[in-house]
């Protein structure tokens, strides 16, 4: 739906009659000029008499519908590609052909009274074998709480209710769109559920944010909420009141959270869901029977779990299990040696899985990897591959995240804050100082060195200004809107106004309005260089790593040109009728030059600066290989790291937790 009311019109018709008495008083400086500006001070004074009422002018109903489904079928098909093709279905050979038991935790959660759900003397209740996690979602009211160790398998559940969900979804378009959120970048205390939510939706999703805002005003989301353990514990508390707070304004919005029960039992506030489950450990049989599929290679692996107690209760949980496969492949039994501690075995665990990792034939016996995405070139040795993993889990736990988009990193990722600031303050001012000195020598020329150095401060400034920005925020996903540029004109004409009435007392009434509207209009321009591109109303889909930055570049190439030659022709030809041909070339060229560079930093070639600068800076403290997305490939290949979509996620937290363990963390100066 396209609103616009009557005062909009009539100051339409006053930007238009203003520019139009511009043109008229270059071409013949006589009465029609003052005409043309006595009606536009007309059309402007009679806007404020007119309603502001939106004049509603209906889009087809059809186009509209068919919007809505291709956001809708956009965001099934990048939940699914991201989390069940990309997560799910890539799990640790042979983690998904054990089957999980459950247990339903009655005292875990409120009911909607506030009262804990418990039955005197039956708090649990085992459910039975086979159970699906789509039935215990609805039975317990689409509001559901998963706890388990680590390990346990709580995001696998996790994302088979998504796969399930978004079958359904496709079907039934009155059901809720299932998406997943990583709890873990909830930071901010104050900020409501509802606006962590939309700022997830645009940054993980690239969903434009009034499409994220009526999603979730409307209750039109299958929130699925993983890792609330991963919150840092002096918030948790608080995430655990917003969520609830969130539920009672949004009581027919599905949720589910995951967590890890021994944090979630140090909490004092509980869920006010409907239910609970918690994942059970392995039995005897399932260890037993899974280790005797995988034949005589682990024999000595079945001798040392029946000796050493430890190892046996880590081997409990699924994901344990698999990667005991995987690290004691076809090691003997002196190899197994009993360790004293949970820690200790843990790291002796993923210590031979990266081990072999690094070895051909290892990945050979995995059935559900091929040759084909095998990385054996040498490109990446062991000891780069670990600590260039250490370093980003660091980094990643640090700032709160659980995918790593490339074009996310931030100068605060940088060891010192000198470093910090080369990336922020350092890189405007070197865009400054280029244009300022690119300019001066200009002007100096044409001018003399007077002009030259007020020249070189004025664009050395401005530049310097557009340069500067405390974080990196690519630009992906703009349209134009004219009704936006029209207003930003407006605003640029008032603006010119005030300054013509100066001139006019001076140099007299005409010449001060004209004036003052080419000063409008040049104001207005900059005005527009920040509003008259939006967000385009569609969600874009985004399949390749750092493809923030190439969009960001592609934003800023395009609109750079376009809004510098939009200057550039319009400046050029107000000259060139009253200097002739050349003139208004020469002008109309250099105002492109200098308008032109101004747009493309503001639309993504900031970003783009910025982000190559910090990627040097990476490089060159040992943090991170230049080649970033080949590194991150092959990080994926030896199954380190899972791609989502456009991003990178640990196989698992525990991986995570191991690789940060790796290396000491890096002291800010």
């Amino acid at each position: 739906m396209l609103s616009i009311s009557w005062r909009l019109i009539l100051r339409a018709i006053a930007v238009v009659s203003w520019i139009v008495s511009i043109d008229w008083y270059i071409s013949k400086p006589e009465h029609e000029p003052l005409l043309a500006v006595l009606a536009g001070m007309l059309a402007l004074i009679g806007s404020f008499a007119v309603s502001d009422t939106p004049i509603s002018i209906p889009t087809s109903e059809k186009t509209k519908s068919a919007r809505e489904e291709r956001n809708r079928q956009g965001m099934l098909e990048l939940v699914r590609n991201s989390w069940v093709k990309g997560v799910l279905e890539q799990s640790l050979p042979d983690e998904v052909l054990i089957e999980l038991g459950l247990e339903e935790l009655r005292d875990a959660v409120l009911n909607r009274q506030g009262m804990e759900l418990q039955r005197p003397g039956h708090p649990r209740h085992l459910l039975p074998p086979g159970t699906k996690i789509m039935d215990v979602f609805d039975e317990m009211g689409q509001t559901l709480l998963i706890l388990g160790e680590p390990g346990s398998g709580k995001t696998t559940l996790l994302l088979e209710l998504a796969r399930d969900t978004i079958a359904l979804a496709e079907e039934d378009p009155n059901r809720q769109i299932p998406v997943v959120f990583n709890l873990s970048s909830w930071t901010d205390t104050k900020q409501p559920t509802a606006d962590w939510l939309v700022d997830e939706l645009k940054t993980k999703y690239y969903t434009p944010k009034k499409i994220a805002s009526d999603w979730i005003e409307n209750d039109d989301l299958l929130l699925l909420l993983d890792g609330l353990d991963e919150v840092l514990p002096e918030r948790r508390e608080a995430c655990v009141c917003a969520i609830n707070n969130f539920r009672h304004e949004h009581g027919l919005t599905p949720l589910v959270v995951c967590c890890r029960i021994e944090e979630y039992e140090t909490l004092s506030t509980r869920l006010d869901f409907e239910g609970a489950v918690s994942l059970q450990p392995l039995t005897e049989k399932q260890v037993d029977d899974h280790l005797n599929r995988m034949g005589q290679e682990l024999a000595a692996l079945r001798a040392a779990l029946k000796d050493d107690p430890i190892l046996y209760e880590l081997a409990k949980t699924p994901l344990m299990l698999s990667i005991m496969t995987l690290a004691y492949r076809g090691m003997s039994a002196c190899d197994l040696e009993q360790l004293e501690t949970v820690d200790a075995h843990r790291k002796h665990i993923f210590d031979n899985y990266v081990e072999r990792m690094f070895n051909p034939r290892t990945h050979r016996t995995i059935p559900d990897i091929s040759d084909g995405t095998r990385p054996d070139d040498e490109r990446f040795s062991k000891e780069e591959t670990s600590h260039w993993l250490s370093w980003l889990a660091r980094r990643m736990s640090q700032h709160g995240q659980t995918v790593f988009l490339i074009e996310r990193m931030q100068p605060d990722w940088l060891p010192t804050r000198a470093q910090q600031r080369i990336v922020t303050i350092g890189v405007a001012s070197m865009i400054g100082l280029f244009f300022g000195i690119f300019f001066g020598l200009f002007f100096g020329l044409v001018g003399g060195p007077l002009h030259g150095l007020f020249f070189w401060l004025l664009t050395g400034w401005i530049y310097g200004r557009v340069g500067y920005r405390k974080n990196i925020q690519p630009i992906e996903r703009l349209r134009l809107s004219w009704l936006e540029m029209l207003y930003s004109l407006f605003m640029g004409l008032l603006a010119g106004m005030v300054v013509g009435m100066v001139v006019g007392l001076i140099f007299g009434l005409l010449a001060g309005m004209v004036v003052g509207m080419v000063v409008g209009l040049i104001f207005g321009r900059f005005i527009g260089l920040i509003s008259w591109m939006i967000e385009k109303e569609e969600i874009v889909t985004r399949k390749f790593p750092n493809d923030g930055i190439r969009r960001s570049a592609r934003s800023a190439l395009f609109f750079g040109l376009l809004d510098g030659l939009l200057f550039g022709v319009v400046v050029g030809l107000l000259f060139g009728i009253k200097s002739g041909l050349i003139d208004g070339l020469f002008v109309g060229f250099w105002s492109w030059l200098f308008f032109g560079p101004f747009a493309w930093l503001r639309y993504g070639g900031r970003a783009c600066i910025q982000h190559f600068v910090l990627r040097i800076m990476l490089w060159r403290n040992g943090s991170a290989p230049l080649h970033y997305v080949s590194f991150l490939d092959c990080a994926a290949g030896r199954i380190f790291l899972r791609k989502v979509g456009g991003g990178y996620i640990f196989v698992h937290r525990l991986l995570l937790e191991y690789f940060a363990s790796l290396e000491p963390e890096e002291d800010d100066d």
